[in-house]
């Protein structure tokens, strides 16, 4: 699942590497809106030929479109880097496409950070509730 929520900035760091998107360039192929849904659809069917298990291919799709959703609330994050206001940086589709994010970094810095840590508080917080629920079930239905 940590694997999950990151697989968008793990997927840019392989595409930089390799020329495909820059630093300064925007990220469409990592990050836009259109190809991050065509990633979380993938993951989750790569998830689904694995392990055969459907809940877990919907959970995994969810959580790598919702690294999307946190960006598009915070990014552009040029405000951390160069302290100046920045304009949207999440491509809608490809280069040449309207950019995209609410800008949450420009406004208010500790806004964001409390942002990214409370949704990084829930996200653990669920994954704990839910994995309780699931041990409950298993021991009902053996004991």
């Amino acid at each position: 699942m940590l694997i999950a929520s990151e697989f968008l900035d793990i997927l840019w760091v392989i595409l930089w590497i390799f020329g495909i998107e820059g630093m300064d360039g925007g990220a469409p192929w990592s990050h836009g809106l259109f190809m991050s849904v065509i990633w979380s659809i993938l993951a989750g069917v790569i998830i689904l030929l694995i392990f055969k298990h459907i809940k877990s291919a919907i959970a995994v799709s969810l959580i790598v479109f919702s690294h999307w959703l946190l960006d598009f609330i915070t990014h552009p994050m040029g405000a951390v880097m160069n302290l100046v206001p920045a304009e949207p940086d999440l491509y809608l589709m490809f280069y040449n496409s309207p950019k995209l994010g609410l800008g949450l970094y420009n406004h208010s810095k500790v806004l964001a950070y409390i942002v990214e840590f409370s949704l990084l508080g829930i996200g653990i917080l669920s994954y704990l509730i839910f994995r309780r629920i699931k041990n409950n079930d298993i021991q009902g239905i053996s004991g």
